[in-house]
C-alpha cells in the first residue's frame, strides 16, 4: 500500500523510533514517503523519501504572509477548510494554523495515498483534516506518545482539536496503556484504540553468554550509565543525588538538553566525583556503552508542567543487552519492568530508594542472570519491532 507518514520534524534523532518503522514497513512491501513539516537534522542521510515543508520554522513576517494567502484562497475557492482555520485562530493555536496550512500546500502531491500514519497528536489532528478536506478515501492512523497527552500547555491548546480529530481518525495507536485510558478519559471511541508499543530491532542488541558471564564477574567499580535528553522527566538530578551515597559505583550520562549546564552546575557544586556527563552520542556509540556497563538508571519522574514519558525505548535496549536496569514506578514504564523479575522500580524522585536497590543489584551475585535472562524475554515477546509491525501491517490492511 502506499504509505505516507506525516511528522512535524524529519529526519529527527531524537525520534530514531519513526525512521525504523518506517523503514520496518518499508521491508514489508509498502510504499512509504514522509512529509514533514520542517526540516529536522541537518546533514542526515536517512534512505527515505521524504519532503519537508519548509526548511526552517518560518519567521513572523512569513506566517503572517502564508496565513493571509490560506484565509484568501479558502474564502475565494468556498473551501469548507475555512471553519477549522478560524476554530484554531480563535483558539489562538497559530502553531497548528500554520503547519495546517504548510501541510495542505504540499498534499496535492500525494492524492494516491491510501493510508496517513501521523506521530503524537497535533500531527493525528492534520492528518485528520487532510482526510476531511482532502483525500476523503485514506486510511488515517495516528500514534499517541505521552508527551503529547500530558503536558498541561499542549491539551489546553490543543484538546479541543484533538476531539475533532478523534470523530475522523479510523485508528488511534496509544504506546502503553496508560495513555489508551489518558484517550478514553478525552473522549476518544474505546473500538477505535489499539494499544501499540514502541520496540526495537531486537538482533541489533547481542545477548550472548558472555553478557551473561560478564554479570558475575566483582569489578572494583560499578559502571552505571544513564542517556536520555537534559530534560525534567528523565530526572537525571536524582541518579546524580544517589551517587553521593555510592562511592563504589560510577555514573556516565549521555545526552544533552536545557537542563544540562543545572546538572553540569550541581555535581560541581557538591563535588561529586564519580559521575560524568559526556554529551549527545551517536546511536551507534550508544550501543557500545550499553554493552560495557553493569546497570542501567533511568529515574523518570512526571515534569511540573505533566510531561510523562511514554515507555522509554533505551530501557529495551539495556534490557535486550541483558543489563540490570533500575527506573521507577512512571507511566507506562512498569509495563515493561516487573520490579524483582525484569528489573527494578522505585517510587519517583525517591534518592534513597535508588541507592538501596543499586547497593541491593551489587549483593546478588549469580542471581543476576535470572533478571537478565527475563529482560530479554520480555523484550522479545512484548516489545519485538519484527512483532509490532507485522501487527501494524495488518491495521493498515484490514
Amino acid at each position: 500500500m502506499k504509505v505516507l507518514y506525516i511528522v512535524n520534524q524529519f529526519p529527527c534523532l531524537s525520534e530514531t523510533f519513526v525512521y525504523n518503522q518506517i523503514k520496518g514497513l518499508s521491508n514489508l512491501g509498502h510504499d512509504v514517503k514522509v512529509l514533514a513539516v520542517y526540516k529536522g537534522a541537518k546533514g542526515e542521510e536517512v534512505g527515505v523519501n521524504y519532503r519537508c515543508c519548509a526548511t526552517e520554522k518560518l519567521s513572523r513576517l512569513e506566517q503572517l504572509c502564508l496565513l493571509l494567502k490560506s484565509f484568501s484562497i479558502a474564502i475565494l475557492k468556498f473551501d469548507p477548510i475555512i471553519i477549522e482555520f478560524i476554530r484554531l485562530l480563535l483558539s489562538f493555536n497559530l502553531s497548528g494554523l500554520v503547519s495546517l496550512s504548510l501541510l495542505r500546500k504540499q498534499i496535492y502531491n500525494y492524492y494516491d495515498t491510501e493510508c496517513i500514519i501521523a506521530h503524537f497528536g497535533d500531527c493525528g489532528y492534520y492528518a485528520a483534516m487532510l482526510k476531511k478536506f482532502n483525500i476523503k478515501s485514506v486510511k488515517t492512523i495516528a500514534i499517541y506518545h505521552g508527551y503529547d497527552v500530558s503536558v498541561k500547555k499542549i491539551l489546553e491548546k490543543w484538546l479541543p482539536s484533538y476531539k475533532r480529530s478523534f470523530e475522523i481518525l479510523d485508528f488511534l495507536l496509544p504506546i502503553s496503556e496508560l495513555w489508551k485510558n489518558k484517550l478514553l478519559s478525552l473522549g476518544a471511541l474505546p473500538e477505535k484504540i489499539i494499544v501499540q508499543h514502541m520496540g526495537i530491532n531486537i538482533n541489533d542488541f547481542n545477548f550472548t553468554s558472555r553478557s551473561l558471564h560478564n554479570l558475575e564477574i566483582k569489578y572494583k567499580t560499578t559502571r552505571i550509565l544513564s542517556t536520555g535528553r537534559f530534560v525534567e522527566k528523565k530526572g537525571f538530578k536524582y541518579i546524580v543525588s544517589a551517587m553521593q551515597y555510592l562511592p563504589e559505583c560510577s555514573l556516565e550520562i549521555i545526552g544533552d538538553g536545557p537542563l544540562f549546564t543545572d546538572i553540569m552546575r550541581f555535581i560541581d557544586d557538591n563535588n561529586i566525583k564519580n559521575v560524568k556527563c559526556v554529551g549527545a552520542l551517536k546511536h551507534n556509540d550508544v550501543k557500545n556503552k550499553l554493552q560495557e556497563c553493569d546497570i542501567f538508571c533511568l529515574p523518570s519522574v512526571t515534569g511540573g508542567n505533566g510531561d510523562k514519558e511514554g515507555i522509554p525505548v533505551v530501557l529495551m535496549e539495556a534490557m535486550a543487552c541483558g543489563k540490570i536496569v533500575v527506573s521507577t514506578r512512571h507511566s507506562g514504564i512498569p509495563e515493561l519492568i516487573e520490579d524483582g523479575v525484569t528489573g527494578f522500580l522505585c517510587e519517583e524522585k525517591n534518592v534513597e530508594e535508588l541507592v538501596e536497590k543499586i547497593k541491593f543489584i551489587n549483593s546478588l551475585g549469580t542471581r543476576k542472570k535470572n533478571i537478565a535472562v527475563e529482560a530479554r524475554k520480555k523484550v522479545v515477546n512484548d516489545f519485538n519491532n519484527e512483532i509490532i509491525y507485522a501487527d501494524l501491517d495488518k491495521i493498515i490492511k484490514c
